[in-house]
């Protein structure tokens, strides 16, 4: 045993929790991401994406498959042995790999997260974890009230009371939040955060490669490419209680209700440092039937397009790969990332008045 967890043999899990529902697949390249509306994640890693998707198919051999399951128990096994705050939270959220870990129904997770809250009550990843993987109920978690004291500023933080009010029917709180999230200055997940905390790790601890590849660059064998995947998987909020906040069913939604609605999405769509929060603020404003959703609507969806047909260059373009790496460490938003690639490839970042999305 390391820290009170038992060392075991990986496992694919799909699991519920305060951040949704994902499922997990073992090996630094097989992550299977069950969050299907990260939009994020698809265009950053367009080429990479399909190696992942690959990975687990008839035609990996058993050996490539051994070794990434063993590899996956090394990365847990390691951070426990770090055994600072960080790397006990980001442990934590890599138990769901461990299938004999599941026997003590995420007792050993949540213990690892209390303990990484508690040491690390000023580190934000620490208390972002925390505060995604704790129980959805009506309250408010430790964890996440210490984001509203770090970052006042970040309307993503208060996706938690968000969520606490939605779980206890409390529609004056659930209204009250989405009027922080319009007066906040901007909105973060920390997916950059994240991507990078994991690429460092990933850096230093390498994946094995898999027998039998051709030599030469491969985007989804860096380390950063490893770290947008891990938290891609491990580290995204539930998008979908912001939506269920403001969704019309048989009643439209208050004028108050709908006037927080409109605040939130306009700050998401502005200023988020992801793309899914960008989309997610459109739907805001579509529900809420706000101004200007079309357009919004359109901008996302041009940006899309065009960063996946900019970016699948990535692969095997050493050198387009290195500014991109540059890129996120620089500005740790995947917003400015994406706009640094389009300008630098002479792609106007509105659409023109003739393009059209594609259908489908």
């Amino acid at each position: 045993e390391t820290g009170g967890i038992q060392k075991a043999r990986p496992a694919s899990v799909c699991e519920t929790s305060a951040c949704g529902t994902r499922c997990l697949a073992p090996g630094s390249n097989d992550l299977i991401i069950a969050l299907r509306s990260i939009l994020a994640f698809i265009l950053i890693i367009a080429p990479g994406a399909r190696g992942m998707a690959n990975a687990g198919s008839a035609t990996e051999t058993v050996d490539a498959r051994q070794a990434s399951l063993e590899y996956n128990a090394s990365v847990v096994n390691t951070l426990l042995a770090k055994g600072d705050p960080r790397s006990l939270a980001f442990a934590a959220t890599m138990l769901p790999l461990l299938g004999d870990a599941q026997s003590t129904d995420g007792k050993a997770r949540s213990d690892l997260l209390a303990e990484a809250v508690q040491q690390g009550p000023d580190d934000v990843l620490v208390q972002w974890l925390g505060a995604l993987y704790m129980t959805p109920d009506a309250r408010t978690s430790p964890a996440a009230r210490a984001l509203l004291r770090l970052e006042p500023e970040n309307g993503a933080a208060w996706m938690f009371p968000l969520q606490a009010a939605l779980a206890a029917n409390d529609a004056d709180g659930v209204t009250g939040a989405l009027r922080h999230i319009g007066a906040a200055t901007r909105f973060d997940v920390h997916f950059a955060d994240f991507s990078l905390a994991w690429a460092t790790f990933y850096r230093e601890h390498p994946a094995p490669v898999p027998q039998g590849r051709p030599t030469g660059f491969h985007s989804d064998e860096q380390p950063l490419v490893a770290g947008i995947a891990s938290a891609a998987a491990m580290a995204m909020p539930a998008f979908q209680y912001l939506v269920r906040a403001c969704k019309v069913n048989e009643v439209p939604l208050t004028t108050d209700r709908r006037e927080a609605c409109i605040a939130a999405g306009r700050l998401m769509f502005s200023q988020s440092a992801e793309q899914i929060s960008r989309g997610l603020g459109v739907a805001l404003l579509r529900n809420a039937d706000a101004p200007g959703h079309e357009q919004a609507r359109r901008t996302v969806d041009y940006l899309g397009q065009m960063y996946t047909q900019v970016s699948e260059s990535l692969d095997s373009d050493p050198a387009m790969y290195q500014q991109f790496e540059s890129d996120w460490q620089e500005t740790r938003s995947e917003t400015a990332v994406i706009e640094r690639t389009l300008t630098r490839a002479g792609v106007p970042l509105v659409p023109p008045a003739d393009w059209e999305p594609p259908k489908g």
